[in-house]
């Protein structure tokens, strides 16, 4: 009589078990969309990226550099660009450009840190950017497709 009732109890979990599974299948919906909430969260496309730092740099998408440009400092160089709205916003910024060849012509890329200072909080800022390396040839034409071309003396203020 005990085994029939042990027996009987523990096909009754068995199949309750197997019925139900335990919410498993809940929690990994559950689980997913979580994730794919997160995910989506996540993602920024290019242009809204690049949307932030064009309020404080005009033409932050389109950057060009002359190729063997001397004593180049982009840092300084975009500090000097910033919109004049946003220049006691900015505290300072810097600019990763190890990847950069300046000896060689192509497309970089860099990553531009702005740290902004605004009601007293500090906020730090990162976005990757693609530079174009340039001759000195192509650099009026550059300029005048819209691009911000640093390094040459003919176009030290290009707007």
């Amino acid at each position: 009589m005990k085994k029939t009732i042990i027996t009987a109890m523990m096909i009754f979990s068995m199949l309750s078990t197997i019925l139900t599974g335990c919410g498993q299948k809940k929690m990994e919906q559950g689980f997913k969309e979580t994730k794919d909430k997160v995910e989506s969260d996540m993602k920024e496309t290019k242009d809204e990226v690049v949307s932030d730092f064009k309020e404080y740099i005009e033409k932050i998408d389109q950057v060009a550099v002359v190729r063997d440009a001397k004593d180049f400092d982009f840092s300084k160089s975009l500090m000097e660009r910033l919109e004049e709205s946003k220049k006691g916003e900015v505290k300072k910024i810097t600019v990763d450009d190890s990847k950069i060849d300046y000896n060689k012509s192509g497309t970089y890329p860099a990553e531009v840190t702005m740290e902004l200072e605004k009601d007293k909080k500090t906020r730090i800022q990162k976005r990757k950017i693609d530079v174009k390396v340039i001759s000195k040839e192509e650099a009026k034409k550059q300029a005048d497709l819209g691009y911000l071309v640093f390094g040459t003396e003919a176009m030290p203020e290009n707007k």
